[in-house]
Parts: C-alpha cells; sequence; structure tokens
C-alpha cells in the first residue's frame, strides 16, 4: 500500500513521454524539488491534464514509485486562480526565468515553504501588474530572495532586509534606486554558483 502525499506544487517544466505519459519538474511547497510522471496526462480524457500545465500552481497528490513519484491526482490550488496562460507576454517571460533559475540553482527534496509562498506570491503579483518598471523590480527582488533562501546570496549592509521585504511599491522603489549593484550581485551570485 503506498503513502498518498499531498503538496501545492509550481510545475517547472515538463516533459512527453510515450504517446500519453507526462514528465514533471515540481517545485513543492512540502517536498522541495520533486520529479513525478504522470499516466495518460496527455490524452483528452484525462482530468488531470488542466491541472499540470507548465508554470502554473496546483495541489498535487502524489505516491512514491519504485523509481519515480508518480501524480495520482490534482486539485485547484488556493481560492485565487493563477493562470499564467492570461498574463501578458512580458510577465510570461519572468515567470518562466524564475521557474527556470529554481530548476537550475534547486539541490534535492528538501521543503521551502516560505521561498514557495514568496514565489506563488510575486507570480500573483506578475499576473496583475502591466507596468514594466515595476515587473522589473518584481523579478529582481524575487530572484535575490530565491538566491537568498537557497544559500546563494550573501548578507550586505546596504541590501541586507531586501530579502525578507514585501512585494510593494516602496520595495520596488528601493529595488528601483538599487537596480545595477542588484543585477551585479545577481550576476555575481550566479557566477559563484557554478550551475
Amino acid at each position: 500500500m503506498y503513502t498518498i502525499h499531498q503538496s501545492p506544487a509550481l510545475i517547472l517544466d515538463t516533459l512527453d513521454i510515450g504517446e500519453k505519459n507526462r514528465f514533471f519538474w515540481m517545485f513543492t511547497r512540502d517536498y522541495g524539488l520533486i520529479n513525478a510522471s504522470a499516466q495518460s496526462v496527455r490524452s483528452v480524457t484525462s482530468k488531470l491534464n488542466s491541472h499540470l500545465q507548465q508554470y502554473n500552481f496546483s495541489t498535487v497528490e502524489f505516491v512514491r514509485g519504485k523509481d519515480v513519484w508518480r501524480i495520482t491526482n490534482t486539485v485547484t490550488f488556493q481560492s485565487e486562480i493563477f493562470a499564467f496562460l492570461n498574463i501578458n507576454k512580458n510577465g510570461q517571460e519572468i515567470i518562466a526565468r524564475i521557474t527556470s533559475l529554481i530548476k537550475r540553482l534547486y539541490v534535492g527534496e528538501e521543503a521551502h515553504p516560505v521561498l514557495f509562498d514568496e514565489i506563488y506570491d510575486a507570480c500573483l503579483k506578475i499576473s496583475k501588474t502591466f507596468d514594466k518598471e515595476t515587473l522589473e523590480s518584481i523579478e529582481i527582488l524575487i530572484i535575490v530572495k530565491t538566491l537568498y533562501h537557497l544559500g546563494y546570496w550573501e548578507d550586505y549592509k546596504e541590501t541586507f532586509t531586501l530579502h525578507h521585504s514585501s512585494f510593494n511599491q516602496e520595495t520596488y522603489k528601493r529595488v528601483q534606486q538599487k537596480k545595477r549593484e542588484l543585477q551585479e550581485r545577481i550576476k555575481q551570485s550566479l557566477r559563484e554558483s557554478h550551475l
């Protein structure tokens, strides 16, 4: 008898396998980064398909198989629907870059619920924002937070509270004031990660 696990998840990437199956990279709130497969998910009659679209959030149920996690069910995550396809093009590109960064830097099945919640908040803000400068600030801020939570960001006096800051206009203003410095530090952190 398999134990059924459940967790909110962000679908980072997918890979089609065979005629109807699909493999998923998911950042889960309770289990960290996991790889899982879903049987017949690409079938037109599949109930899982709509909840397992790349870059969307879903509550996923899965079991540990012999070699890999297997997705057994999904339900809508949270009461506020986040639909990637309804976001403007700039927002979609930012979310794609964020998910790519997580997939690149995240190691192992260790839970990071605070980071998961921050990424969800950032994606919700991005989905409701059309101002290019604000979108840029949100992206820089969530990258700093991701690097910090995954151990790739050192504290510095001038920005030591930024990774604890909320997604609001005051924070976006601070990000814009330090934009060049933050972008340089992000590049440096990514270089030093060797990933």
